[in-house]
């Protein structure tokens, strides 16, 4: 009988004819039967085996080829080519070798087509199998990274990268694992671009769908088990809050440092404020912890005399102090210290030995031009003039009484009434005269001298006293209209004195708060109001100062986000909640079947047993309370990578957008066909 075959690189039937294989003829008789013409004419044709039966692909094929989109298919018709290669290099170098024109191209595909036959053979013999190698070779290709969806991201956002990413690798796929030419190739990498595409796209929600039915099943059953599987559910709970947030532990413990030395977890991000109110809408001990460690952040804690303290407001004072600390009673100490020891050099100048000043020039300048003066000018000049004599008329010449002149011309040029009386120009030829004064007040010899002191040292002491209490009333437009005015007011001061300004500038902002309830957001007073924070940012004088400032009022904000997140702030909620706690009673199924056998057969009994019957089942289905206690603990946390747990968790959670990839990619790599490419 003769020996039939099938070609395992083409397919093609062959027959054992004269001791060689060569391609049989096959026909069809009568009956529909196959018959293929052997050596003793038509037989029945028998079930083909191969005369040279290449290594069956393995796992380690279908693994290569779903991490390389089929480029193992490539590699092994490239080796198959290698013998018809040199041929051809041999006969184009004059060798003594026969080659076909094509042979090359010819072996290449029959080795690629041969390679991809025994994969999709694999396939079908063990679908398991090779499902699990295409996830695993999927997870492999370092094309499962590329275009993945940032944390955070939205169904929609991720829908469409996925679809995008998907159709790229379908038709990766399609074309590195259809056999055939360039031709079937394209179409085989248009039909994986359609299908990658719309695997991809559909592939976020459905993997979500299916792991929110896992996370479900969890909690109800995991979640009630061992309290190591407790804390592995509530860690996991925690780490899906951080990626929606778009946080690993390691920024999440450095947003908390940023938030400041009172900050949580809880506080990171929206979604992990959202998980402490859920868990603070739901009944139990993590409810309690939670809600008392905001309140007492929030409106802080009463001592044994009832005295509160660290409350937010009274935090950020704190955190003012330390960007510029409260020196406001040393400046004013010093300040009188100077003019009190400025006092001697003035009792030293009255004490001086001296002819007394001549004044007679200056009161002859103040005549003349009091003759021709006008109006408020006019007027000015006279009381000036009535300063430098005495009763009788006579000049004054001794220091004391000069001086008293001095602070009389001061108070006539600080006085409201007689500023708005005067006028600009009036003020200023009063002023004029004063300097004047001064000049020879302070050219009369040791005693002039004694006083040029003293009066220096008194300047200078009373401009660093009114720097410091115009940086207290730097928020009145009566004291700066706008931040341009208060710069160029700053930019004329003394290093002293911009220093007391800057600390009356800060006691100022804390003014603001210390008389606020500690139940309102203490930041609303001094942020976000952009006139304000202008004038705060010149009054502080560097950039770095006052970033600091407003980074720790946004810490402050944040916080206080956490705290109206669980506490509601709300009476409605308070009330809603009681009443959702009154209503999960441990004894209504007891009393169901009671008032059922009380009245067997009034139908309204049966259904308000079930009514509460299915209220119960809904109160059980929620997260267990040990696990929600857990979840309390770990947001209350300062330091979120002292739990090794979150850190796993999160890693498993990081792992599902790859895992969602190489689903798909095991979905694309099931199967191609000459000319096209077709979905498994």
């Amino acid at each position: 009988m003769t020996k039939f075959a099938v070609n395992p690189e083409t397919g093609e039937t062959l027959a054992l004819i004269g001791g060689q294989w060569q391609p049989a003829k096959l026909a069809q008789n009568d009956k529909g039967e196959k018959m293929v013409l052997g050596e003793n004419g038509w037989e029945p044709m028998p079930a083909p085996k191969a005369p040279t039966q290449g290594p069956a692909a393995g796992l380690s094929d279908v693994v290569a080829s779903a991490m390389t989109f089929g480029l193992t298919n490539d590699v092994a018709g490239a080796t198959r080519a290698l013998g018809p290669a040199a041929r051809f290099l041999g006969s184009k170098v004059g060798l003594p070798v026969e080659y076909k024109e094509g042979e090359v191209a010819d072996a290449y595909r029959q080795g690629r087509d041969n390679s991809i036959r025994k994969i999709d053979a694999y396939r079908d013999a063990n679908p398991w199998t090779a499902f699990g190698g295409d996830v695993v070779g999927g997870m492999a290709n370092p094309a499962s990274r590329i275009g993945m969806a940032k944390p955070g991201a939205s169904m929609l956002q991720r829908a469409l990268l996925g679809g995008g990413t998907g159709a790229g690798m379908g038709a990766a796929y399609g074309f590195g694992n259809a056999e055939g030419d360039l031709g079937d190739r394209a179409q085989g990498a248009a039909g994986g671009a359609l299908v990658g595409g719309a695997v991809g796209a559909a592939a976020p929600g459905v993997v979500d769908t299916i792991g929110k039915g896992l996370r479900y099943i969890g909690d109800q059953t995991i979640g009630r088990m061992g309290a190591a599987n407790q804390g592995t559910v509530a860690a996991r709970k925690v780490a899906e809050a951080l990626q929606r947030d778009g946080l690993t532990p390691t920024q999440a413990a450095q947003r908390i440092v940023e938030l400041g030395p009172d900050a949580a977890l809880a506080d990171v991000g929206p979604n992990s404020q959202a998980l402490a109110g859920a868990i603070s809408r739901a009944p139990g001990q993590g409810r309690s912890a939670l809600t008392d460690f905001v309140t007492r952040r929030q409106e802080g804690v009463r001592d044994a005399s009832n005295v509160l303290s660290g409350s937010q407001s009274q935090r950020i004072m704190a955190g003012i102090d330390g960007l510029i600390p409260n020196q406001a009673d040393d400046i004013l100490k010093s300040a009188a210290s100077q003019r009190a020891k400025a006092g001697g050099n003035y009792e030293a100048a009255k004490n001086a030995e001296s002819i007394g000043v001549d004044t007679r020039p200056l009161i002859a300048q103040l005549d003349t031009e009091i003759r021709s003066a006008k109006g408020s000018i006019r007027s000015g000049l006279e009381k000036v003039r009535g300063f430098l004599v005495d009763t009788e008329g006579r000049p004054e010449t001794t220091i004391d009484a000069l001086h008293q002149a001095k602070m009389a011309i001061d108070d006539l040029m600080s006085s409201g009434d007689a500023r708005n009386s005067m006028g600009r120009v009036a003020q200023g030829r009063v002023k004029d005269y004063q300097t004047r004064l001064l000049a020879a007040i302070e050219g009369e010899g040791v005693a002039g001298a004694e006083y040029a002191t003293g009066r220096g040292a008194t300047a200078a002491a009373w401009r660093t006293q009114e720097a410091l209490e115009s940086g207290a009333a730097f928020m009145s437009r009566a004291e700066f209209g706008n931040v341009k005015e208060m710069a160029a007011s700053l930019s004329k001061m003394a290093p002293d004195d911009l220093h007391a300004f800057r600390v009356g500038a800060a006691q100022a902002i804390k003014g603001k708060l210390d008389n606020l309830n500690v139940r309102s957001d203490a930041t609303k007073r001094v942020m976000d109001i952009p006139a304000l924070e202008d004038k705060v940012r010149a009054a502080f004088g560097d950039q770095q100062t006052f970033k600091r400032y407003i980074d720790m009022l946004k810490g402050e904000r944040q916080m206080f986000g956490t705290y109206g997140e669980v506490t509601g702030n709300s009476r409605t909620a308070a009330r809603q909640l009681a009443d959702a706690d009154l209503n999960q009673d441990p004894g209504r199924g007891a009393q169901s079947i009671m008032d059922i056998a009380a009245s067997p057969l009034n139908p309204m009994t049966y259904l308000r047993a079930g009514a509460r019957y299915l209220g119960d089942a809904k109160a059980k289905l929620a997260t267990p309370e040990p696990v929600r206690n857990q979840i309390a603990s770990l947001l209350m946390a300062n330091d979120p990578l002292s739990a090794p747990q979150l850190g796993q968790a999160m890693g498993r959670v990081q792992m599902n957008e790859r895992t969602r990839r190489a689903l798909a990619q095991a979905l694309l790599g099931g199967g191609a066909s000459v000319g096209g490419y077709t979905a498994p």
